[in-house]
C-alpha cells in the first residue's frame, strides 16, 4: 500500500502493485473526521493496517484502515513536511515553530482481544 496526503486534506490509499486508489480517509466535516488543513506527513506503523498522518491543523489522525476511519488524535504539532516517526509507543513530530520545534509523543497502538479485531489507542500525550 501507498498512502499520500495533500491540499485537499484528504489521505489517499493506493495499492502499490496496481496504482489504484483503494480508499480516500476523509477530511473534518465530511463522512469520517479528519484533517482540517493541508496533509504534509504520513506514516505507516509496524502493523501496515495502522497510518498516522499530519499537517497544517496541528494535528496527527490515527488512521485504522480496516476502518477507514481515525481512532486517535494527538494534538499540538504543526506539520510541513516529513517529520512524523514512530518507534515502539513514541511518536517524534518536528513541528515548523520558534519551540518546541522536536515533540516526543507516548501512543501506544495494539489491537483489542475483542472477536472484531478493532485497534484500540492509549494516548499518553507529550512527554
Amino acid at each position: 500500500m501507498l498512502a499520500v496526503g495533500g491540499k485537499d486534506y484528504n489521505v489517499k490509499i493506493y495499492d502499490d502493485s496496481t496504482k489504484s486508489l483503494m480508499s480516500v480517509l476523509r477530511a473534518a466535516g465530511t463522512t469520517n473526521e479528519g484533517h482540517s488543513n493541508r496533509v504534509f506527513s504520513v506514516k505507516f506503523t509496524e502493523d501496515p493496517n495502522v497510518l498516522l498522518s499530519g499537517g497544517w491543523d496541528n494535528a496527527i489522525f490515527i488512521w485504522d484502515l480496516r476502518e477507514k476511519k481515525s481512532v486517535g488524535l494527538l494534538y499540538g504539532p504543526h506539520i510541513c513536511g516529513d517529520s512524523i516517526d514512530l518507534r515502539g509507543d513514541s511518536v517524534l513530530t518536528g513541528s515548523y515553530s520558534n519551540k518546541d520545534v522536536l515533540q516526543l509523543w507516548s501512543c501506544l497502538l495494539y489491537t483489542s482481544d475483542a472477536a472484531d479485531d478493532s485497534l484500540r489507542v492509549d494516548l499518553g500525550g507529550r512527554r
